[in-house]
This record gives C-alpha cells, structure tokens and sequence, in this order.
C-alpha cells in the first residue's frame, strides 16, 4: 500500500490527539469493506476487507482489477486480538481519550475506537512494520 509522502505521519498525530483498554472485543459485527481516508478527509482508492472465516481473521486488498488479494505479511501473519500492552504502545497517553479494541499481526492490524467523552466510534488501519505504529483513518464501506 502506498500513501502521500507525510500522510501517515500526519494521520499519526491527528489521531493521537483523539485516539485505551480493551473494552469489547473487534468481532463479527466489524466485519465490512473498509477505504482509506485521506488527509482532506476524502475516500482513496485504497480499500480493505476484513471478515472472519472458520474462526480466523482474514484481511484483503482489493486490486485495481476488483479481485480481492490477501494482505502481504511474511512471519507472524495470523490477526489476533491486541494485547493491553500492545494497545499502549501504539496508542499511548491518547487511550485517555478513546477505547480502542485492534486485530493485528506483525505487520498490520484493524482497530475500533470509540472517544471516550462523546461516544463517537471510527475505524483506523495500522502499519505495523516501522519503529512506531502509523495510524490511516478507515471508513466503513460496507458490512459484511
């Protein structure tokens, strides 16, 4: 996946500012086709699906062909339930703010979040590969 030079990095700190322990579990009701959203809170082309089958997560990319392609991971690549400790290093002092539940692996992950003060929820994607997690805001497109 591919994004604007500086746009995660911006979506980081724009997301720390409103993005904490595990409240309920990202389940079968997240299932959906979900785009990125970028910086002037506009759809990209960029879309992922995420559903679970047999019990296992499974996450997609869809191709510009309209085919769906399983997300490239080498490694730990099963998506599983963040941990708290995982959820505070990749949020940090923002989980003052929100409650995120999260499905990751060693290179990416989906998260729920809900702003503690308003009750507002979104969805954010992670990348997972770089010393510290980059945070792309997510619009649910479609359930599944």
């Amino acid at each position: 996946m591919r994004l604007p030079a500086g746009f995660a990095r911006t979506l980081v700190l724009a997301l720390a500012a409103v993005l904490a322990p595990c409240a309920a579990a990202f389940d079968e009701g997240d299932a959906g086709i979900y785009t990125v959203i970028d910086q002037k809170n506009q759809a990209t082309d960029v879309t992922f699906r995420f559903y679970a089958r047999a019990g296992q997560w499974i996450a997609e990319e869809r191709q510009p062909d309209g085919s769906w392609r399983a997300m490239p991971c080498s490694g730990d690549c099963v998506l599983k339930a963040s941990t708290p400790e995982q959820l505070a290093r990749i949020f940090g002092k923002s989980l003052e703010r929100v409650t995120p539940t999260c499905l990751q692996n060693a290179a990416f992950g989906v998260c729920r979040y809900e702003l503690k003060s308003s009750g507002e929820a979104g969805y954010v994607y992670l990348v997972l590969t770089g010393p510290e997690a980059v945070l792309v805001r997510l619009e649910l497109a479609a359930r599944l």
